[in-house]
């Protein structure tokens, strides 16, 4: 119950913000809103210094076992770029500037499909 209201707030927020992200036709729809999903925990966790709750860190491994295998190209990228930005968090050594660089970048991948 607590993934799913957590699920419906993150998609509330991008909503609110009118934050549309437009998916490479090549990207699973459930690996882009799971990645948009990684996305909103990290900068969270990055613009409030803290570290990650319990669920968040089980939604983050979730999302790096269901999604280490059996990629396109354009996949692999979204994934390869996504998880660096978990390993950055992790080791606190990302600056506020730097995430938002990342995650345009992990966007623009998921959009077009190239880096």
């Amino acid at each position: 119950m607590k993934r799913l209201l957590f699920v419906l707030m993150a998609v509330l927020l991008l909503s609110a913000c009118g934050e549309k992200t437009a998916v490479h036709e090549n990207i699973n729809q459930e690996l882009a809103e799971d990645t948009i999903e990684v996305l909103g925990i990290i900068e969270d966790v990055n613009e409030k210094d803290r570290e990650f709750t319990e669920e968040e860190r089980i939604k983050i491994d979730q999302y790096s076992v269901h999604y280490s295998t059996q990629f396109t190209d354009e996949e692999r990228r979204v994934y390869v770029l996504t998880e660096d930005l978990i390993e950055y968090v992790k080791e606190l050594t990302l600056e506020q500037a730097d995430f938002k660089s990342e995650k345009e970048r992990v966007l623009k991948v998921m959009e077009t499909g190239s880096f």
